[in-house]
């Protein structure tokens, strides 16, 4: 609870006191006591009502004056809910790294502490950055992204054929990003596509999961929150095929006209990256088993029956 009294000083010394017990976030200030002075003057305004404003002359006036909550304007960066469930090792099996025992048996891109430690550690790459930048907006906020730039610290000839696949999600995911923003790694170039769940009454009839809308460039192309409202953007990278990458992503936005600009991954911890993904001729994968050792098509669902 907070509690707040005023003084205001009326026209001919009627001055008025209030005091003010509750949460202020979001409600609106009223009088509950008013006195008169013991000075002398006129009296104005008597027995009114002032809305909007926060003062007023006179006496037994009821004073409504709405104060703002705070903000929900944010721009936050997550890793993205529809992962490709592989990581892929730039070495044989035998040197693959040694898992943490809490992710043995279950090992998950889902997970934050497993993607934590999957992109902490060398010579891991995942078949994309696998990362989204979501906008937060109340009312009357204004959110807005309005580019990203990709800047790439290494780009080396490989193949799938030369590391090893970690297979790191069983099961599937439905869409949740409701735009993706496509960066080409030669050209720079970026768009912007919105994408709308075949559940949306926006949708056409003809939708099978979910329904892209056209590739605009970006900028000008920019994605504006001005009302309630939350959209997740995938950032994904149009990679040069059989080639690693490290590198980050410079995302330009405004949050109640001030800018925010910020990187996705720093120098000291790189985001890594192939341009290839498995084919059916490289199908096979290792995963770590409940007792954290490495084998070869092993799963969650079926246990050593799946091995090789």
């Amino acid at each position: 609870m907070i509690g707040k009294h005023f003084g205001l000083l009326a026209a001919g010394s009627i001055a008025l006191a209030l005091c003010v017990s509750g949460s202020l976030v979001g409600a609106a200030l009223v009088i509950v006591e008013q006195r008169e002075s013991n000075g002398s003057g006129s009296k104005t305004n008597i027995n009114g009502k002032v809305s909007g404003s926060c003062s007023a002359n006179g006496v037994n006036n009821t004073i409504t004056c709405a104060q703002q909550g705070p903000s929900m304007a944010n721009v936050a960066v997550v890793e993205s809910a529809q992962q490709a469930g592989l990581l892929w090792f730039d070495g044989p099996p035998h040197e693959l790294p040694k898992i943490p025992s809490k992710f043995a048996g279950s090992n998950s891109c889902r997970d934050p502490e497993f993607m934590t430690w999957a992109r902490s550690t060398d010579r891991l790459y995942l078949t994309g950055i696998e990362k989204d930048v979501v906008l937060t907006a109340g009312d009357p906020d204004l959110v807005v992204l309005t580019g990203a730039n990709l800047i790439i610290s290494s780009r080396q000839p490989r193949s799938a054929s030369d590391g090893t696949w970690i297979k790191c999600i069983f099961g599937g995911g439905g869409i949740t990003y409701s735009y993706e923003l496509r960066i080409e790694s030669q050209t720079l170039k970026n768009t912007l596509t919105e994408i709308v769940s075949c559940d949306d009454p926006s949708a056409p009839k003809n939708c099978a999961e979910v329904f892209e809308g056209p590739a605009k460039p970006m900028p000008p192309a920019s994605v504006a929150l001005g009302s309630k409202s939350v959209a997740d953007i995938r950032i994904t990278v149009l990679s040069k095929l059989d080639h690693a990458y490290s590198g980050k992503v410079a995302v330009a936005s405004t949050v109640n006209g001030a800018d925010r600009n910020f990187y996705i991954g720093t120098d000291n911890t790189l985001l890594r990256w192939v341009g290839f993904e498995p084919t059916s001729e490289e199908e096979d994968w290792y995963a770590t088993d409940n007792s954290g050792r490495w084998v070869k098509n092993w799963s969650p669902a079926c246990g050593d029956y799946c091995n090789d």
